[in-house]
């Protein structure tokens, strides 16, 4: 049996200070270089490598992976169904 969560869960002042947090941290830069960048390939069992531009890019894709997924989970938060 599946319910819906209500989406007043996007409502909390915790999630919203979290996500404000988060807005205060975010770099412009940054997100413009990796929505363009380019995988060039896989360094070792934490780096990899990106072309942004003309420039090769180290990046450690556990602790992107890491960001991506917590910024995902304060946008959805209360949007997901819960089984029961």
């Amino acid at each position: 049996y599946v319910h819906d969560i209500s989406e007043e869960a996007q409502t909390l002042s915790s999630i919203k200070e979290l996500i404000k947090a988060f807005e205060l941290r975010k770099s412009e830069k940054v997100s413009k270089m990796l929505s363009a960048a380019v995988f060039v390939g896989v360094v070792d069992n934490t780096l990899m490598m990106m072309q942004y531009k003309t420039g090769l890019y180290l990046v450690d894709y556990t602790e992107l992976s890491r960001e991506l997924f917590y910024q995902l989970m304060l946008r959805t938060f209360g949007k997901c169904r819960r089984l029961s």
